[in-house]
């Protein structure tokens, strides 16, 4: 039955095959009968399928096991009631302890009194002692920048050096003296500093606000760029 099954729908399908070819197929001046052939091939019908094998049918499950319910109350029962129990009857209650005597009250102390507090004695004055008052001093202060001149000689030898003077400056400002105090080595470079100090102007030392004389230490450092 399956096998003219197919059959018949192979045949259908050249039919509608051939139409198609012959519905776009090229005109021609002069068409001609074309039969085209179609081969087919009967296929058998397949087996069926063998059936699975029976699996064994499984194992019965044990039972559970539910404890055993408890007994119900028996509410009918009668019971004791509370107001009939005594909670006190099995307790053993010491007596009370006898009370103890009043302690004796202690026999009042003399009074002793307090033998009187010596004055204390009297301080004299401290001696007035004889300080002379502070003086306030300040030391002499240059009215303007100090910088010697650099001598060609020692800028052309490339001499260097540090200077300590030390000025004497009267009480009017101007310089009594000018000492050299370090020298650098070079003398050029000392008298450099000396002309310096001894040209510039100063303002005196104070004593107390009043102008003396005093001394002033300089230090000068001659160094090229």
């Amino acid at each position: 039955m399956r096998a003219r099954d197919i059959a018949i729908s192979l045949t259908v399908h050249a039919a509608v095959i051939g139409t198609a070819a012959g519905l776009y197929r090229r005109p021609s001046p002069a068409p001609e009968a074309r039969v085209v052939p179609i081969s087919f091939e009967l296929v058998e019908p397949l087996e069926p399928l063998a059936p699975l094998a029976s699996l064994p049918p499984p194992e019965p499950l044990e039972p559970l096991e539910f404890p055993e319910p408890p007994e119900p109350i028996d509410s009918s029962a009668p019971t004791e009631s509370l107001e009939a129990l005594d909670p006190l009857e099995d307790l053993d209650i010491p007596e009370p302890p006898e009370p103890l005597p009043p302690l004796a009250s202690p026999e009042p102390l003399p009074p002793d009194p307090l033998e009187p507090i010596a004055p204390l004695a009297s301080l004299d004055p401290p001696e007035q002692l004889d300080v002379e008052r502070a003086k306030v001093l300040s030391d002499p202060v240059a009215l303007s920048r100090i910088v010697p001149s650099y001598p060609r000689s020692a800028r052309r030898r490339g001499h260097e050096g540090m200077v300590v003077v030390e000025v004497s400056v009267a009480d009017d400002g101007s310089v009594t003296d000018a000492a050299l105090l370090s020298s650098c080595g070079h003398s050029e470079l000392d008298a450099a500093a000396l002309e310096a100090v001894r040209t510039a102007s100063f303002a005196p030392a104070t004593e107390d606000g009043a102008a003396v004389s005093g001394r002033l230490r300089m230090t000068f450092e001659f160094r090229l760029d």
